[in-house]
């Protein structure tokens, strides 16, 4: 009999160890160790407020358990377990004054049930109440031990869970604040950075183009003189609002960039789409009719849009894009405001590259890349003019063994038909064209051998855009 009772206590406290949820706590007790200790009822509850948050009493001043004991605090019921059988659990909400729901109330009047109260961490966490027809005398030990270790990790792995919870949820939202206007409620400058550089990298992979567009609200200064600061924020609010409505693709992004200057952001967007885009905004804003008595050019609010647009292979940069556009807007208000204009990036202004290797690209005449004056101290950033100095013959130090994979390069260029490697601390080496490790430099190499391809990483791709039309004429 010792040894029966010993192993049911065994059993209990195994598997309330291996519990991670209260269900599995419930499923626990009534499949296995409350038959063997001679258990024909129990009911198992649990409080529905914080438990952790509430001190258990102690000392002499503890109150006796019961109805008499109700503060406020209520419960739910998680195990139904009556004559060897678990039977459905309500989901009613009761004061713990009552002990079980309503449609248990019958079981309280028959039998007698012993009720234990279930702390952890001198925290309050729930109760049991049980009726024992047989059995070893130490189960209402047991059953309190085990419970309070089971529930009390519970409790404590789901407060965890929820202050980490709450810790992301500040975490986001200082991020959006972070990134976000405070006045409009837009994206602001810095979320508009790591966008483009985002977006970028993906259009560069798919080929893709992308649309800016700088927006001005014409005659701002003058509508502020007039109605005052307040109504003019106002004004801006309503402004990003349409703005951000033309924004209908998930990629899409509006932004603040400054004053009364706004940007929209539409990768994967042609010139024709982009066009159809401010033309649907500036509808849209002409709609909403915002008074402006001191424009000189229509009786309500307008704006003037600049739009360029480029592609990575282009070899224009995000922010060399920007600053066409906003050149085209420019233009838009020295030709009369309230209309839109277009830019296209001009070959000489783009932003400068790395040198490609033979066969990736026409015209690899080396006279195209120039190289610094000293070779042995290069600058930061090349110059990459027809202009600069284009010297033959320059000595370089012997040549350095590669290992691609564990030398990391510093930079390179390109040396009537040979290569220079910066291998570091300003040691350089030359090296056939064919020899140059590209994967490690980043730049796009000569043809791969087809019986050794490099292998490929899947990347996400830009979200496609079901607006793109045929480029219309500014």
């Amino acid at each position: 009999m010792q040894l029966a009772a010993r192993n049911a206590q065994w059993a209990l406290t195994l598997d309330m160890s291996r519990c991670t949820s209260l269900a599995e706590v419930a499923d626990s007790l009534a499949e296995g160790p409350l038959p063997r200790l001679g258990v024909d009822r129990c009911f198992l509850a649990v409080y529905t407020d914080d438990p952790l948050s509430r001190p258990a009493h102690s000392g002499d001043d503890s109150p006796e358990p019961g109805p008499a004991n109700d503060d406020g605090l209520r419960a739910r019921l998680i195990l139904n377990y009556r004559h060897g059988a678990s039977g459905p659990v309500s989901s009613e909400v009761y004061p713990i004054g009552r002990l079980l729901p309503t449609a248990l109330q019958g079981e309280l009047e028959s039998g007698v049930l012993v009720f234990q109260p279930l702390r952890a961490s001198d925290r309050e966490l729930g109760y049991i109440l049980f009726e024992q027809s047989h059995g070893p005398s130490q189960v209402t030990e047991w059953l309190r031990t085990d419970l309070n270790r089971a529930l009390g990790v519970l409790f404590s792995m789901q407060a965890q869970a929820q202050a980490e919870e709450r810790l992301q949820q500040a975490i986001s939202e200082l991020h959006r604040r972070a990134m976000s206007d405070g006045l409009t409620q837009l994206a602001n400058r810095a979320h508009l950075e790591e966008h483009l550089a985002i977006q970028w990298g993906a259009l560069a992979r798919a080929d893709g183009e992308l649309a800016l567009l700088m927006v001005d609200v014409d005659l701002f200064k003058a509508y502020n003189d007039h109605y005052g600061h307040l109504k003019g924020d106002e004004a801006l609010r309503i402004v990003a609002h349409y703005l951000a409505g033309a924004a209908r693709y998930p990629q899409d992004l509006a932004c603040r960039y400054g004053g009364e200057e706004f940007v929209l952001a539409l990768p994967g967007a042609n010139l024709g789409s982009a066009r159809l885009v401010a033309q649907r905004f500036m509808e849209s804003l002409a709609r909403a009719a915002i008074p402006h008595a001191a424009s000189t050019v229509a009786p309500v609010v307008t704006v003037s849009i600049g739009i360029a647009v480029g592609r990575p292979q282009d070899a224009v940069g995000p922010w060399t894009l920007l600053e066409h556009a906003d050149q085209a807007m420019y233009r838009a208000k020295a030709q009369g405001r309230n209309q839109i204009c277009t830019a296209a990036p001009e070959p000489g202004s783009s932003e400068p590259r790395l040198p490609q290797p033979r066969g990736s690209e026409p015209a690899a005449d080396p006279a195209l890349w120039p190289l610094p004056l000293d070779p042995a101290s290069p600058p930061a950033r090349w110059p990459l003019s027809r202009s600069s100095p284009q010297p033959v013959g320059v000595v370089l130090p012997a040549p350095r063994p590669h290992r691609c994979r564990r030398r990391r390069w510093y930079g390179s260029l390109v040396l009537r038909g040979r290569a220079a490697l910066n291998t570091g601390a300003n040691s350089w080496s030359q090296v056939p064209l064919a020899s140059v490790p590209w994967m490690c430099t980043g730049m796009p190499g000569p043809p791969v051998n087809p019986g050794r391809q490099s292998p490929t990483t899947t990347r996400p791709e830009p979200h496609p855009r079901p607006d793109v039309v045929s480029d219309l004429s500014p």
